[in-house]
């Protein structure tokens, strides 16, 4: 069960009681607006994991955590929309499994690396500022290695062009020249002052004795908040836009970007899963039997679906050669499901899967926390018994009304330099 308070402006704490574990899942979500500061607050966890006033350095900080039974101290960066999230986690050990207060010493580790930074003259240290921004320049140049999500990357960048939701989660190389020591930490005080926040606990955890633990080490002094709320949900496509890019890749990289127009809290964003389940969600699905298995024209393909801007997109490795049999053969799985062409035995393997999947995110303390902050942007604020409910009730007819609205509006191929068409 998931219970939630109001800490302070735009400050929320959640806690996500289950008994499922033997350690505690902490974690600090701060949203920004894509596009505004992305690389900052890229490179703001990573600073700040460098060393506080109270462990100077980051042997220090391992130490600590190493004293703390092995416990993880980690990150992640994403996109739900046109909002960027930052995410700081640890995993304490259950107080109830050791003979020490582990919860109240994490909240105090995590508030000493959030609250209490390493800083020279005022400002963050510079040499941890430089050293990260480098990683996170190695990092950014490096994701065209991976030429599926590289292919990915592209289509959004030119299906939403002038939209926030094009920019990488990361930030660019140019963004990263221009930061240094001292703007890096004016944004750090913004951001502690006047950025949503989400404060998540999982585990078998007293509610009165964690609202203490919060309200005491992450009392910050909060000032107007930012809205980060999505924009341009909905537009319709005039023309489809085919964009094409040349790099030295094995197979080709064919994604299909199509707009859904469904709103992220409405009951159709549920009905939209088992569609795209269908569509492309597996072995099972029309894409892989019929385009991979059946007629071989795909090495791999999927689609998957983006709640927040409606969203899906199909990606395909294929031969380059095969490029318009495949894009043809795509697009006609879709007409099936428009003409209602599904099977009862499509049907009945992706409720089960969809279900099978609702109920393993339960498995994981991020799975759970991610599901749930979702949720609760979307507004919807469902439980995994109402997710899967509300799969199970989805018909057939409900798919057939809602793939008329579902447009193609941008095709990208990422072929071979010495390759044509």
């Amino acid at each position: 069960m998931l219970r939630s308070y109001e800490i302070d402006k735009g400050v929320r704490l959640h806690i996500d009681h289950t008994d499922k574990f033997k350690t505690n899942f902490i974690s600090l979500h701060i949203h920004d607006l894509l596009g505004d500061n992305t690389s900052k607050l890229a490179l703001l966890p990573s600073v700040l994991k460098d060393g506080s006033q109270d462990f100077p350095t980051y042997m220090d900080i391992s130490k600590k955590l190493e004293e703390m039974y092995g416990m993880n101290l980690s990150y992640y960066l994403y996109k739900k929309g046109d909002r960027q999230v930052m995410q700081i986690f640890m995993d304490p050990i259950n107080n109830k499994y050791v003979d020490s207060d582990v919860l109240g010493e994490s909240f105090k580790f995590l508030s000493s690396i959030i609250k209490r930074p390493l800083l020279d003259n005022g400002f963050f240290k510079r040499d941890y500022v430089e050293l990260e921004k480098n990683n996170l320049k190695k990092f950014i140049e490096s994701k065209i290695n991976d030429k599926e999500k590289y292919a990915v990357d592209r289509l959004i960048e030119e299906m939403f062009k002038g939209e926030r939701f094009a920019n990488y989660e990361y930030g660019s190389i140019e963004e990263l020249k221009e930061i240094n020591e001292k703007n890096l930490y004016e944004y750090y005080e913004f951001a502690l002052s006047s950025l949503p926040m989400d404060i998540f606990v999982v585990g078998d955890v007293k509610d009165d004795e964690v609202l203490k633990l919060v309200k005491k080490f992450f009392n910050f002094k909060r000032e107007t908040l930012k809205s980060v709320e999505t924009a341009n949900l909905k537009k319709m496509v005039s023309d489809v836009r085919y964009v094409v890019d040349n790099l030295n890749v094995v197979q080709g990289k064919l994604i299909l970007g199509f707009r859904t127009n469904v709103n992220p809290k409405d009951e159709d964003y549920y009905k939209i899963i088992l569609l795209n389940n269908i569509l492309g969600g597996g072995p099972h699905s029309k894409l892989f039997q019929n385009v991979r298995e059946k007629e071989s024209l795909a090495y791999s393909i999927y689609s998957r679906v983006e709640r927040f801007k409606g969203f899906i997109y199909i990606s395909a490795g294929i031969d380059v050669n095969n490029y318009e049999k495949a894009l043809n053969l795509i697009l006609g799985q879709v007409e099936k499901i428009r003409k209602g062409e599904i099977s009862k035995e499509e049907y009945n393997a992706s409720v089960n899967i969809l279900s099978n999947y609702i109920r393993s995110l339960s498995d994981s303390p991020i799975q759970r926390t991610d599901y749930n902050l979702s949720e609760i942007i979307a507004g919807t604020r469902k439980d995994f018994v109402e997710f899967e409910k509300s799969i199970r009730n989805t018909t057939m007819d409900d798919m057939v009304r809602l793939s008329q609205n579902i447009e193609l509006d941008t095709v990208y191929f990422l072929r071979n330099n010495e390759e044509g068409r």
